[in-house]
């Protein structure tokens, strides 16, 4: 099984790095394959240098290379390829997927005042190795809520776990809620089944359970983010916390800085929560939903933007 960013083996591959978040984009709300949730907002822009939004496979035009099928499932497609060599992020593999919330009244619960719910609520999350960024590779999960500000749509984040100081700090700068979890991982079992997981003091507070399909997924929108800031400086930098539930509004985006080199796969997925988060009750734990793993090479900066 390829290894995250690239090499192989025969055996289960499990990944650890340091940890940044993700950037974001003005991403085209479009569904994949059989119904793959898309992870993002609005207005659908093409995927060239210098715009946002959704991805094509690679299995379609100018995507740059062929998504894996059958008993190829478990290779790399890109794992030849050079990464473009500039942008904040450039080789990233992770699990991504949404579904509808368990609970809306949780669902607002979560959300600050002044932010809005969406006309559908999805309950999202990814859990990502990013193997080249502006700060080295790093793992990183996340729990996100579509929502809306003052007409812009974009995800709220709930918790962004990650497992590097440096990265979490530049993160929380922007607003998003990121905490030094004692394990971040994504790990595969070499049979195109694979594990996103978060856990402190022993015991899980995120695990994703991926069963793939071995079907190329369909295009991969980036999300844009809308951050209330500052992180409140009581926030620890060890323990989950709620987001900011008060501040000044922040849209996050981001920018491809040329054609992207992208694949995706299908699949479901599994979610457990740790019992004592407040968001614990947004996924139904009993039921799997249809999830992606998705794989680029390419080159991503971050922008941001007042909303208030």
């Amino acid at each position: 099984m390829a290894a995250l960013g690239g090499g192989s083996s025969g055996a289960a591959t499990a990944v650890s790095g340091s940890g940044a978040g993700p950037g974001a984009s003005g991403a085209a709300a479009i569904t994949g394959a059989a119904g793959v949730p898309a992870i993002a907002g609005a207005s659908g822009a093409p995927a060239s240098a210098g715009a946002s939004g959704a991805l094509a496979n690679a299995a379609g035009s100018g995507g740059g290379g062929t998504a894996p099928s059958g008993a190829d499932c478990d290779k790399d497609p890109l794992a030849n390829l050079q990464p473009l060599g500039r942008g904040f992020f450039q080789e990233f593999r992770g699990l991504f997927g949404c579904t509808a919330p368990a609970d809306l009244a949780l669902y607002r619960q979560m959300l600050p005042e002044k932010i809005e719910m969406p006309a559908d609520p999805q309950v999202c999350f990814y859990v990502v190795h990013f193997a080249i960024s502006g700060v080295g590779p790093y793992n990183e999960a996340a729990i996100l809520l579509p929502v809306e500000y003052a007409g812009q749509p974009g995800k709220y984040v709930l918790t962004m776990p990650l497992d590097n100081l440096a990265a979490s700090s530049g993160g929380r700068a922007q607003g998003f809620p990121k905490y030094i979890a004692e394990e971040v991982s994504l790990s595969d079992d070499g049979h195109n089944n694979w594990t996103g997981a978060v856990r402190n003091a022993g015991q899980i507070d995120l695990q994703a359970s991926y069963t793939g399909a071995c079907r190329a997924g369909g295009e991969f929108p980036f999300p844009d983010f809308i951050n209330l800031t500052p992180i409140p400086s009581s926030a620890s930098q060890r323990e989950a916390y709620l987001a900011p539930r008060a501040g000044s509004a922040l849209l996050i985006t981001s920018e491809l800085l040329a054609e992207p080199q992208f694949y995706s796969l299908e699949g479901t997925v599994q979610m457990q929560i740790g019992d004592a988060l407040p968001w614990n009750g947004l996924f139904d734990e009993a039921k799997a939903f249809p999830a992606q793993l998705v794989t680029f090479k390419g080159g991503i900066d971050l922008g941001s933007r007042p909303l208030d």
